[in-house]
């Protein structure tokens, strides 16, 4: 069948691997978060870690749409580099938009990483008080 053989298969994974590598990781960051959770010791530990597994929850729920986008141009740019009669703009928006979602991604990452960051001061802080005032 002719049909079959005009369109060749796309190159490398389109950016679907993206997607499924940074959703594994937070999947398993928010998987040991609520084991750590329901093996806290204190009411004040499992209220952190539940602070925790929140972020984690949170963070992923963010990230999907913007990795969606990174899919997707992804998937658009191996498409028209496959396509002898695209044009140079369409490949470039396809790359201007791969670069934009890559780059939202990295601030959603680099906040989420300073919220993370600063509830692990506060838990840490409220502890050394704690031990003090005993």
């Amino acid at each position: 069948d002719d049909d079959a053989l005009a369109e060749p298969p796309r190159a490398g994974c389109g950016g679907f691997g993206i997607r499924n590598f940074l959703t594994l990781f937070l999947s398993i960051e928010l998987n040991a978060a609520m084991r750590a959770r329901a093996e806290a010791t204190t009411p004040e530990e499992a209220a952190f870690k539940a602070d925790t597994v929140a972020l984690l929850t949170e963070q992923l729920d963010v990230s999907n749409d913007v990795l969606a986008d990174i899919a997707d141009a992804s998937a658009d740019e191996a498409r028209l580099l496959l396509l002898a009669a695209s044009s140079k703009d369409s490949l470039d928006e396809a790359r201007a938009r791969k670069a934009d979602a890559q780059g939202r991604l990295r601030a959603i990452s680099a906040d989420f990483a300073s919220r993370v960051t600063a509830l692990e001061r506060q838990y840490h802080h409220q502890r050394q008080q704690q031990q003090q005032q005993q």
